[in-house]
């Protein structure tokens, strides 16, 4: 269900934007789209026809093919995906001190972990994301994105 079927006063408010690289494992053909009132459309397509070039025809046809033919590849996917999901859970719920709830979709949330591992080597004693993407970028290289605003 989208926010836009919510009603007309939201509906004007919204703006979908999708691509098929997840969905269809079309990962790399840069092939989505767009759908909300036709003055912010137009002026995202002002902006998108100046800074990238258009998909190729070949990207064009698959990705319609794969958004109107048979889905019975798409939910093998979803399904693999699903017992992967699974399995990385149950291993990581078995290292002492982490938990880590059933995700929805195909996202881990891995906070905890993060803030548990970063704990023991650090020292640190505040759990914060800034603290933690600092951390990263200083000991390891690694930068990461804080979950709240602030970082260096």
């Amino acid at each position: 269900m989208s926010i836009a079927s919510l009603g007309e006063e939201i509906k004007k408010r919204t703006v979908i934007v999708h691509g098929v690289a997840k969905s269809y494992a079309m990962t790399g053909w840069r092939i989505g789209f767009a759908a909300g009132p036709e003055e912010v459309i137009a002026a995202m397509s002002n902006i998108q026809s100046q800074s990238t070039s258009n998909p190729n025809s070949i990207a064009q046809k698959a990705s319609i093919e794969g958004s109107h033919g048979f889905q019975d590849e798409v939910m093998k996917m979803v399904s693999a995906f699903a017992e992967r999901r699974a399995y990385i859970v149950d291993r990581l719920n078995t290292i002492p001190g982490c938990v880590m709830l059933q995700p929805v979709r195909g996202l881990l949330r891995l906070s905890e972990l993060l803030f548990h591992l970063w704990q023991i080597v650090s020292g640190a004693a505040d759990w914060n994301s800034t603290g933690l993407a600092n951390y990263l970028l200083d000991a390891a290289r690694v930068a990461v994105v804080p979950g709240i605003d602030g970082a260096r």
